[in-house]
This record gives C-alpha cells, sequence and structure tokens, in this order.
C-alpha cells in the first residue's frame, strides 16, 4: 500500500473541558539573583545645551539582577532589582549643586520584551563627580508577552541630573548615558506561565517540521505550551495512552511518542489531558497510516508449482495472510497464514495448481494485527 503523504499544516489544539471545573494551582515565586560582568562600549555626558563634555568612554560593572520566578503573565507588580556596583566615570570634574533630582533608567531585555526601571530622588544639595554610583534601582515591572523562560539582559543605562548651580538660580541638567548593547550576557533567566491561556499542542517531525500524518510505530514529536506549572499531561491516541510527562515550570512539554503499531490507519483523536481540565487541550485529526511494507516473490512460475514469498515491515509476530486472488478481483485461489519473526520479516509457500495456468495473479500479504498490506504480481505459465 502506498504510504500517504506527510502534510506540512500545523497541528493546533484549543481548550477544552474534560469534565471538571478544577484550576490550576500556580507555584510559588521565589527571588533569583545572578551577577555578570558588562561593558557598555560607549558612554558620555551631555549638558542642558546638549554639548557633550569631554570624550566617550567604555565602561564596564558588575550587574546584579534580581527577579522573581516563576510568575504569572498576567502579574502587574512583578518586582525586579538591579544593582551597579561599579561607579561610573564623571568626565565633568567636581559638580556642586542645589535643589537637586537625580533620575536613574535602567533598560533591559527579558525574551522577546523589553522594560524599564527608573528610579527619582531629590535632595537640597548635591555634589557629583569624579566618579558616580549608580547603586540600587527597585521597580515594578509588566513585561511578560507570553510564557516562557525569560532571559534578562541589560540593555542601557542613563542618569539624567538636574538643579541649580551651587548658591545661585542658574538651572542646570546633565544627562550620563551609556549606548544600548547589541550582544548583552544573560544575567538571569526567569520563568512564566499563563493560567488564562488556553493549552495548545503542536505535533512535529523528528526533524522538526510540523506534521498532521504519522506512520504506525513511528515516533512523533510533540510541543505544548500553557498547561499547568509542574502538572501532569497525559497525551491519548483515542483511548490509548501514549505518553505521560511533566509540564516544566513555565507549562510547556516537550518529548517524543510512538504511535501504536496496531493502530488502525484512519483519523484518530488526540487528547492532551492536564492535571487540571481546565488546562487540557485535543487535537481532533491526527492521521494514522500504514507504513510501506515490502514484499518479493517471482515474477513467472510454473502452474502447480510453490511459490516462495517474502514480505517484511510488519509488526513483529504478527500473523500474516498471504492470498493468491485472480488479478484485479478478490477471487481468491491460494492462501496461508504465517507468523511473522521478531523483525516484522515473513516468509510463505503459496501452493498453486495446474489448473490455474495461463493467467496472471496478485499475492496479497495483509497483516491481522496491524492492517498492513502489500501486493505484487505473478504470471503462472
Amino acid at each position: 500500500m502506498r504510504a500517504a503523504a506527510i502534510s506540512t499544516a500545523l497541528v493546533s489544539a484549543t481548550l477544552v473541558g474534560i469534565g471538571s471545573t478544577a484550576t490550576a494551582v500556580a507555584p510559588a515565586p521565589e527571588a533569583v539573583t545572578k551577577t555578570a560582568s558588562v561593558t557598555f562600549p560607549s558612554c558620555e555626558l551631555r549638558d542642558q545645551d546638549d554639548e557633550r563634555i569631554g570624550d566617550r568612554f567604555p565602561w564596564t560593572t558588575a550587574l546584579t539582577l534580581t527577579v522573581e520566578t516563576p510568575v504569572s503573565a498576567r502579574d502587574l507588580n512583578h518586582v525586579v532589582r538591579v544593582d551597579v556596583g561599579t561607579p561610573i566615570d564623571w568626565p565633568g570634574g567636581v559638580l556642586q549643586l542645589d535643589t537637586v533630582r537625580v533620575t536613574k533608567t535602567f533598560r533591559f531585555a527579558a525574551g522577546d520584551d523589553t522594560g524599564t526601571l527608573q528610579s527619582v530622588r531629590t535632595s537640597d544639595t548635591a555634589s557629583f563627580g569624579p566618579q558616580l554610583a549608580i547603586g540600587e534601582l527597585e521597580d515594578t515591572s509588566h513585561v511578560y508577552g507570553r510564557s516562557g523562560f525569560k532571559a534578562w539582559k541589560p540593555r542601557s543605562l542613563e542618569v539624567k541630573i538636574t538643579g541649580n548651580a551651587a548658591g545661585t538660580t542658574d538651572f542646570r541638567s546633565y544627562t550620563l548615558s551609556c549606548d544600548p548593547l547589541r550582544n548583552a550576557p544573560t544575567v538571569v533567566t526567569a520563568a512564566v506561565y499563563d493560567e488564562a491561556k488556553a493549552a495548545r499542542l503542536d505535533l512535529r517531525r523528528p526533524d522538526g517540521r510540523a506534521i498532521a500524518t504519522a506512520a504506525q510505530g513511528t515516533r512523533v514529536r510533540y510541543v505544548g505550551q500553557d498547561f499547568e506549572p509542574l502538572g501532569t499531561v497525559v497525551l491519548r491516541l483515542g483511548q490509548h495512552r501514549v505518553v505521560t510527562t511533566k509540564a516544566d515550570l513555565t507549562g510547556a512539554i516537550v518529548g517524543t511518542f510512538r504511535v501504536p503499531p496496531t493502530l488502525k490507519a484512519r483519523a484518530w483523536r488526540l487528547d492532551a489531558v492536564g492535571s487540571s481540565a481546565l488546562k487540557s487541550a485535543e487535537h481532533k485529526h491526527v492521521y494514522v497510516v500504514h507504513p510501506k511494507v515490502r514484499v518479493t516473490a517471482p515474477a513467472r512460475r510454473p502452474a502447480g508449482a510453490r511459490v516462495k514469498v517474502v514480505g517484511a515491515k510488519f509488526v513483529a509476530q504478527e500473523r500474516v495472510r498471504v492470498q493468491l486472488r485472480v488479478y484485479g478481483k478478490r477471487t481468491v485461489r491460494a492462501t496461508t497464514v504465517v507468523r511473522a519473526t521478531k523483525a516484522g520479516r515473513v516468509t510463505a509457500q503459496l501452493r498453486t495448481r495446474p489448473a490455474l495456468r495461463g493467467n496472471y495473479y496478485e499475492i496479497v500479504l495483509t497483516g491481522l494485527a496491524s492492517g498492513r498490506s502489500a501486493t505484487t504480481s505473478i504470471y503462472l505459465r
């Protein structure tokens, strides 16, 4: 039988309830702190007239980032803290100001999203230079567009200082900024889950391409998202449980399952049932097909002689029916049943009769458990 073509359509799943209204229990978040050395290759200081003071300069600092993990993608009050350990050079010399306002802005990337931490402090008087300590910034942030592991990376830093020259009313403004980093290191990774989003399931071939069709006995790669974090997920083809797995902190599942070798060749529904019924998914059309079976037999034999038939790619130790049929019809002229080896190979001897002389016939092999079949023709002279 000719195997069905592999489809490249993406297999997606939709949220379904499986007879329960249980809600997913999210794991408790914990603060994770990591430190990395970060180099900003180009920083500068400009005044209120946008005139640069001194030359551009590089700056290397120890950057400590604290985030909570795992956290909900719906959390609007996620606390993020950054501590800049190394002071930055101040090209403007020593500066004394009154009525001071200092705004520190740290921009970062978290996966595909970006965010900003900002700190604003005021004081009656302050002095700056020859170095400026950035120190610690803490703010609430919401940078989570979807679930997944988010790699937090620094992007840029800016410090804006405004005030009056000491003892005067002359306004002064200074902006110290470092250009955005292109290849910033990952400082810390946080897990994000989305308890309100519908669970999804994609099926893929081992090479990563999406599929909707799979042959009996082959392995299929599954990729799921937005299940219950750390919850159990059971995948079933019809009533056949094909795999039991555990979601990670983001609610994602990744792995492979084997299509049962004797599963009937037809469309099946694939269910992915999570620990919480509200976090389950289904796909209604997974097309299971027969793999291509090989058969060899002589093209011509004398009528009345025995015909040796060899087949391969059957299920291990299944019973295989071997028939000699009238060509183009289902009329059977000889039949036998043999058992396949552990390797799925069969060898049979068909006894023909002299009365069958002078016609073409079909030799048909059919696996009685798997339904796999193959056909070849023979002429009895």
